[in-house]
């Protein structure tokens, strides 16, 4: 006797029922992984992992998205040095790039929102990272406040290669739209800020060292080149700076501003002036001609430009 045929396409009502109990079966996993998710623990871990950077953070929420992303809201972080002001990141994200997870070096991409601008971060298990950031808004305090450097970033790019965080290489590239220095000791800046103009930097090294391979601005009230390297610490009293810089005044540059450049360092016979900045990022050093050391930003005074500066504090290991 002859077996009737029997038809499995897709679209009969028993294929149908089973989709859909497969569905239904797939959600309520899902939504059971998404409420039992540990939320809090994560959360404190997360606010935990600044401590032994010196620094303490506040994370208002962390939840988990239906597409497996870990998602925060008004992460604010604390460095331990009072000087600097709070990093506020008013959105993050974590997810995992899906398709290194099939591989030996997974993945895990990072978004935030902070300093009015955005950030995005790859990174992988063997340290392999890649970064970009725009738009950011800098106001960095220097020498205990007595100065501030504020500045827009257009676009900063970090690249790391794989391997041990003290040893992989990396490259780092800035380019910010502006950069102003104010302070009261600069003369004729105390209303006004040095304006440095369009600023790029270029650098590469490995662990905390960055040789600076290209360092330039132009369109402000001075024109600068350099060279150098910094060794980047975990503050920026541990930070070191040891850079040649030329300086070139345009026509917008404060009359007090260029002779205080002319009391510090005589001119070339082209008008530039030939500066070796040394010491911390929090306190950097000018270092002159004769061998003397004079505070990057000095008063009108031209008898206080001899006082001693203090010696540079040890670097932190990362």
């Amino acid at each position: 006797m002859r077996r009737p045929d029997l038809s499995f396409a897709v679209g009969t009502p028993a294929w149908r029922q089973l989709l859909l109990g497969v569905a239904a079966f797939v959600l309520a996993i899902l939504l059971g992984f998404l409420l039992a998710f540990p939320t809090a623990p994560l959360k404190q871990t997360m606010v935990d992992a600044f401590k032994p950077y010196r620094a303490s953070a506040e994370l208002e929420s962390l939840r988990l998205s239906p597409l497996l992303a870990l998602q925060g809201q008004n992460l604010t972080i604390r460095m331990d040095n009072a000087s600097l002001p709070p990093l506020e990141v008013k959105r993050f994200s974590l997810r995992p790039v899906w398709l290194s997870l099939l591989s030996a070096e997974p993945g895990m991409t990072i978004a935030a929102e902070l300093l009015e601008g955005t950030l995005q971060v790859v990174v992988h298990k063997g340290g392999r990272l890649q970064a970009r950031a725009s738009g950011q808004r800098w106001v960095l305090p220097l020498m205990d406040g007595a100065a501030t450097v504020m500045g827009t970033l257009s676009t900063g790019r970090l690249l790391r290669s794989a391997g041990d965080i003290k040893t992989a290489e990396r490259t780092l590239s800035l380019d910010f739209a502006t950069l102003l220095v104010q302070s009261p000791l600069l003369a004729d800046t105390a209303n006004r800020p040095l304006d440095l103009g369009q600023l790029t930097l270029e650098a590469s090294g490995r662990g905390q060292v960055f040789n600076v391979t290209r360092l330039e601005s132009r369109g402000g009230d001075l024109t600068l080149t350099g060279t150098g390297s910094v060794l980047i610490g975990r503050t920026p009293a541990s930070s070191r700076l040891s850079l040649n810089l030329t300086l070139r005044p345009t026509a917008t540059l404060p009359g007090g501003v260029k002779d205080l450049l002319a009391l510090m360092a005589p001119p070339a016979g082209d008008g530039s002036y030939q500066l070796r900045i040394g010491g911390t990022l929090a306190m950097p050093t000018m270092l002159l001609q004769s061998g003397g050391r004079a505070p990057a930003a000095a008063t009108q005074d031209s008898g206080n430009r001899n006082s001693a500066t203090e010696p540079m504090p040890d670097s932190d290991e990362e």
